[in-house]
């Protein structure tokens, strides 16, 4: 009998437990085949995947309360950036937040999120992943079931492989797997109907003129595509996910089976073809860092003897030391640093330097020293980003997830990550210095894969993309079992209460969850509708295409306003009404142009109340300078 959800049989408490691992190990299979997870339906499907699995494995048994709170802790940051505040407490909380608010909808109490709405999906999104990382860790001790996971996630990685090379992506064609074109209405370059994740996280800021103002919209570029990721970059990271789990299976598979040089020839051949498939026909830098870098752990994880073992662990340290050194250069606040290498070099450390990715790393670190605390609020990184740093050139991501999530979570979320990641080195110095080599081969993948995430999170943002996070929610709950994880269960009654209250709210919370991320997933489909039919509009040229463009923004606007009334709290629903609005307002007869252009209006005035920095609200024409 268990303390929380009353009796279980042993029978049933095993069946769930399977089910649960089952549940993640077809997803972590099937997810990344559909855009990479980043198709809406496939996103909520992972998501559902996801909050099943936690409810299974939180009412099958009594569970370990620090397991409990984990996701809890991580839905109540979410929920302490969307509560509203008094001005004066905004201010000394969120100072950038609460300027924002002032001018956005004044009078008014704000967030320390200037995008409640988007806070309250990422924070959704954030407990769920968690919910799957702490399921899998408490499961994954018993190795029947951390095999059946490291099977699927390294079938997962041969697929997605096996996928890249007989379908490659042609730079201008665009097409995914021979038949998933990438192009917009717009070309093959700049998409604006494509939402930030389902792109190469880096648009263009460009202006439609409607009558005699005009608005900004984000031109964003198109992924290049490989396999069936939208981003190489994606695709690399998925890579170093799963690469290093399938050479570690490998190994363990054919131990005492094949010859030890056999077994090391393939293995090398695995890990030499994906370093040339990330590398050469992805050209993916940093991915193929960090695949080389979890090569060089798995190599120090996998070898015995004592002069091998030793030159392994010289060869992690240099990688460390050299990663420490990159980030540094890029990074850190080193003028002139270009100056520091060999002339042949110099033009080449400028370009890296000079980035707009790295730029975007740089100014994610400005918006966490103006908002310190909690930061602007999960998901928010991209509102925030053109106040920092004008220009034509937006970031969607910051291209580096420890950046970012400084940004947007402050000092009180990435305590919380940090938290995370001193348990995974505790368990991990552990795992390297109590278990032998000929007895951790199949964990070593994990671990591996671990490292070259931690690597990778630097240049990227691959935690956005629905297929990895879920990958590297397995692998980290993986190496978390194999550290030694405690199974200790108090008795005491203040304990068992909070564990009761805890499992309660987890399972409240995984159950809710799916069902407002549905809602999001409709109102996404929506807003695609929405941006196609304003994106058309701007391209019609004669009297055929307009009668077409005032039809679909017709039924667009229907649509979007019955979504909005539903969805309060997206800012994009509105949005995309009012520029849909005002298209209307310019192809309509003079005597309903008024009435669209009205209805504009009001729909940029709730929009700036959804988000205190939303941007593509009708602007005036700029004036030629006076002589």
């Amino acid at each position: 009998m268990t303390a929380d959800c009353g009796p279980v049989s042993p029978p049933a408490r095993r069946w769930a437990e399977s089910a649960a691992l089952t549940l993640l190990g077809v997803g972590v299979v099937v997810g990344p085949l559909f855009l990479g997870g980043t198709w809406v339906w496939a996103r909520l499907a992972i998501e559902g995947t996801m909050a099943t699995a936690a409810v299974l494995w939180a009412c099958s048994a009594k569970r370990s309360l620090p397991l409990l709170v984990l996701p809890l802790l991580a839905a109540g940051i979410a929920i302490a950036q969307m509560v509203p505040l008094p001005d004066r407490l905004l201010v000394g909380l969120a100072p950038v937040s609460a300027g924002a608010w002032k001018t956005s909808a004044p009078g008014s109490w704000g967030t320390i999120s200037i995008d409640p709405g988007a806070t309250a999906a990422a924070g959704r999104r954030l407990f769920l992943a968690l919910a799957a990382t702490v399921v899998v860790a408490d499961l994954c001790r018993t190795l029947a079931h951390r095999r059946s996971l490291i099977w699927a996630l390294a079938a997962s990685g041969l697929t997605v492989w096996s996928l890249a090379i007989l379908f490659p992506v042609a730079n201008i064609d665009r097409v995914l797997l021979g038949f998933i074109d990438l192009k917009s209405p717009t070309g093959y370059w700049q998409t604006s109907v494509d939402p930030p994740w389902q792109t190469s996280g880096v648009a263009y800021v460009n202006w439609a003129t409607v009558g005699s103002g005009r608005y900004p919209f984000a031109g964003a570029v198109i992924g290049d595509g490989m396999g069936c990721f939208i981003s190489s970059n994606q695709f690399a990271n998925f890579l170093v996910l799963t690469i290093p789990v399938a050479v570690a299976a490998w190994l363990h598979l054919t131990r005492g089976r094949l010859h030890i040089a056999m077994r090391v020839a393939v293995a090398t051949a695995i890990l030499a073809a994906a370093v040339w498939t990330t590398g050469v026909v992805a050209k993916s830098r940093a991915g193929t860092g960090a695949l080389l870098f979890a090569c060089v752990v798995l190599v120090n994880l996998v070898v015995d003897g004592r002069w091998t073992r030793r030159l392994a662990e010289a060869a992690s340290v240099a990688a460390v030391a050299a990663a420490v050194l990159l980030c540094g250069v890029l990074y850190g606040a080193f003028g002139g640093v270009v100056g520091w290498f060999p002339a042949g070099l110099q033009s080449h450390v400028a370009a890296l330097v000079n980035d707009p990715r790295v730029t975007a790393a740089r100014v994610a670190i400005r918006m966490f020293w103006a908002s310190p605390l909690l930061g602007t609020g999960l998901d928010t990184f991209s509102a925030v980003y053109p106040r920092f740093q004008p220009g034509d050139i937006t970031l969607l991501y910051a291209h580096n997830d420890y950046a970012q999530l400084l940004a947007e979570s402050g000092v009180v979320g990435s305590a919380l990550a940090i938290g995370i990641g001193c348990a995974l080195l505790v368990r991990g110095h552990r795992f390297y210095w109590r278990v032998p080599p000929a007895a951790r081969l199949l964990e070593a993948g994990p671990w591996a894969a671990v490292a070259g995430l931690a690597f990778h999170a630097a240049f990227d943002w691959n935690m956005h993309v629905p297929a990895n996070a879920l990958a590297a929610g397995l692998v980290l709950g993986i190496c978390a079992a194999t550290g030694g994880l405690s199974r200790s269960q108090s008795t005491v009654s203040v304990v068992n209460a909070a564990r009761i209250a805890c499992t309660s709210l987890l399972v409240c919370g995984a159950i809710a969850a799916p069902t407002t991320l549905a809602r999001d997933a409709m109102s996404e489909t929506v807003e695609r509708r929405l941006r196609t039919a304003v994106t058309l509009a701007r391209l019609a040229n004669d009297d055929e295409e307009r009668a077409g463009a005032i039809a679909r923004l017709d039924t667009a606007i229907e649509v979007g306003e019955c979504m909005s009334g539903w969805d309060r709290r997206n800012a994009r629903l509105p949005l995309l009404l009012g520029q849909a609005q005002l298209h209307l307002a310019g192809l309509v007869p003079p005597a309903d142009a008024m009435r669209h252009a009205a209805a504009a209006a009001d729909a940029f005035t709730r929009a700036g109340r959804c988000c205190a920095m939303v941007r593509g609200g009708l602007e005036p024409l700029p004036q030629p300078p006076s002589r």
